[in-house]
């Protein structure tokens, strides 16, 4: 009698408890795939469908990225050049600019690591006063903001901005 209550009860207590296991290794699975890199999942799809080492994969896109990360800085660097040559910035403001842009380059990770596990309402506030900073620099150097973000922050429209616009 007692044999039979054991299986009774013991059963499903097991079968609970390795649910249980089950869907907490699923859970803690897809949120480290949630918090890996973006790129990732894209890495590890086409590594597994084209039967290719994701490192190998990850290499490409990583050189990809340097490269496209040093077209910027020359664009950035060309556009700054011109002002200075067509007289729309100082050297001295060029200079300004080049080092606040630098600066906000370091910074970046910092502040992207900031972001884990705030609201988008949270983050969007967070932007706008980083953006309100930068403003506040822009007026207290006398160096229009488009200087500082070219290349950089997506227009109301979703455009990349070039900086060099007509407007601010």
């Amino acid at each position: 009698m007692k044999n039979k209550y054991l299986i009774y009860v013991a059963t499903p207590a097991i079968t609970l408890a390795t649910l249980g296991v089950i869907m907490a290794s699923s859970v803690s699975a897809s949120t480290a795939i949630e918090t890996q890199n973006p790129m990732q999942n894209l890495v590890n799809a086409i590594a597994q469908k084209f039967n290719i080492n994701p490192v190998d994969v990850q290499k490409v896109f990583d050189e990809q990225k340097s490269q496209m990360q040093v077209k910027m800085q020359e664009k950035f660097t060309d556009k700054i050049k011109q002002a200075v040559a067509s007289g729309k910035l100082t050297q001295d403001q060029a200079n300004k600019v080049i080092a606040k842009r630098a600066d906000l380059e370091s910074k970046e990770l910092d502040f992207k690591n900031s972001l884990n596990g705030k609201t988008k309402s949270e983050i969007k506030s967070m932007r706008k006063t980083q953006m309100t900073e930068l403003k506040q620099w822009s007026d207290d150097n006398n160096i229009p903001m488009k200087y500082l973000l070219i290349g950089g922050p997506r227009g109301e429209r979703g455009h990349m901005k070039t900086g060099f616009g007509d407007k601010n």
